[in-house]
């Protein structure tokens, strides 16, 4: 046990009966362990951060490209229109 189920323990002793404090602490460590390994299976990978990493620098490429089109496209408009 480690030092907080120990305190845990003989907090609930104190009103319970020893086998009812050991129920206690066995279900509660139970439920804590559940709820980590669910959090950290939420967690991203390498891989997954690889992943968004590539695709944000595909995302950036294609939006400066974009722009880079639209800004010479309004350069060929405004030149058209001067000279018209």
């Amino acid at each position: 046990m480690v030092i907080s189920e120990i305190n845990l323990y003989n907090a609930l002793k104190a009103s319970l009966s020893e086998s009812q404090a050991q129920t206690i602490v066995e279900n509660l460590k139970e439920q804590i362990k559940t709820e980590v390994d669910i959090r950290v299976s939420i967690l991203a990978t390498k891989d997954d951060l690889s992943n968004l990493r590539a695709d944000l620098l595909r995302t950036i490429y294609l939006v400066g490209i974009v722009q880079f089109l639209a800004i010479v496209g309004s350069l060929l408009m405004i030149l058209k229109f001067t000279h018209s």
